[in-house]
């Protein structure tokens, strides 16, 4: 049975505005690889995958079989988040089996999310220059 699934995420392919030098067809690193890796995964058992990301003016609605879809966004920071969460959770449909690929992008929580991953680090994005350990 083909079921679609929705991997939800902040930024999937191209370039967000942090990131220098990263081309449109480009996935920024291992969090992105990862997230792909699963799309590959649910496409070879049949199903239908698509990531739901923030616009980042990419112009590519697929990648190797991965629909996307962008969603605009509003503010910075935690407003943009909070926009981004919402935008998400209502243009998925109820019957697509929801992956956040983030706890963060689950709040607030207004409809089910079927499975979430957390990634380990983030001091390696730009905005979390600031971190220190100690």
């Amino acid at each position: 049975m083909t079921e679609q699934f929705a991997l939800v995420t902040d930024t999937f392919l191209g370039n967000p505005s942090q990131y220098s030098g990263v081309e449109a067809s480009d996935m920024i690193g291992g969090a992105e690889v990862n997230l792909y890796r699963i799309g590959q995964i649910l496409l070879d058992e049949g199903h239908e995958v698509t990531v739901y990301q923030q616009d980042t003016g990419n112009p590519n609605d697929e990648y190797d079989g991965i629909e996307i879809e962008y969603l605009s966004t509003v503010g910075s920071g935690t407003a943009e988040l909070l926009s981004f969460n919402l935008q998400w959770q209502r243009v998925v449909s109820q019957d697509e089996i929801v992956y956040v690929h983030s706890p963060e992008y689950a709040i607030p929580n207004l409809r089910p999310v079927d499975a979430l991953n957390q990634q380990g680090i983030t001091w390696d994005v730009p905005s979390s220059r600031n971190l220190t350990t100690g």
